[in-house]
């Protein structure tokens, strides 16, 4: 985000690895406006799958060609659904592939002469895993269909209340990867390592799950200026 007079705030541009221009919007009188700003520097950051450029406040912001209309407030929070659905399903794609990380350590891992899938508490830390992934997708396909079908703010809503429950998701399913793999799962070999990287920064796109539960308690007028706590 930018302010009105044009110059920049401190900003992550992520998934830049081939990306030589991030968009970002310009706060004006009515709405916002697209600009976009050349991206310099060093590609890189916690998540090893999408390379990330820090965005200095001092770069050069520049209007997009085309993008004349300013972009209002109703229309804003649309595409914020949209974001935040979209980082939903991204986190419900990065559980889906660690509990099949876990389980197909599970089931080759052996140890007493038998595969440590046979045991009962490894069973339960992917069965509660798996659980918890299939929650999240539930509340993530309900942020896609209210991104489409509610107006902007309770689309908004809906897809906070998804963040909310994905992020917190993703970080369990993950960190369970890692323990079911034990020692191992702690080191560079493993790709355990890779999925909670990737959740990790996921789950900040647009709000934390903190952010997301304290503006799914302003949506129900519970809490802060409501006088509740």
């Amino acid at each position: 985000m930018v302010s009105s007079n044009g110059v920049g705030a401190p900003g992550i541009a992520i998934d830049a690895a081939a990306a030589g221009t991030a968009l970002l919007l310009i706060a004006e009188v009515g709405g916002y406006r697209l600009a976009q700003v050349d991206l310099v520097g060093e590609r890189g950051g916690p998540d090893l799958t999408r390379p990330a450029v820090r965005i200095d406040p001092a770069w050069t912001v520049r209007a997009v060609e085309g993008a004349d209309r300013p972009i209002s407030e109703n229309a804003l929070a649309g595409w914020r659904a949209l974001g935040l659905a979209l980082s939903c399903a991204d986190l419900v794609g990065i559980m889906r592939g660690a509990v099949r990380l876990a389980c197909d350590y599970a089931a080759q891992r052996r140890q007493y002469g038998a595969a440590i899938g046979s045991f009962q508490a490894v069973q339960h830390l992917l069965a509660d895993a798996f659980v918890v992934m299939e929650g999240s997708g539930s509340v993530a396909l309900h942020a896609a269909w209210a991104a489409d079908a509610l107006p902007g703010g309770d689309a908004v809503a809906a897809a906070v209340m998804a963040k909310a429950y994905c992020a917190r998701s993703a970080r369990t399913v993950c960190e369970t990867a890692i323990q079911v793999h034990g020692g191992i799962g702690n080191t560079w070999e493993c790709m355990a390592h890779v999925y909670l990287r990737r959740a990790l920064l996921s789950s900040d796109i647009l709000g934390d799950d903190r952010d997301c539960l304290a503006r799914v308690l302003e949506h129900q007028g519970i809490g802060g200026r409501h006088g509740l706590r």
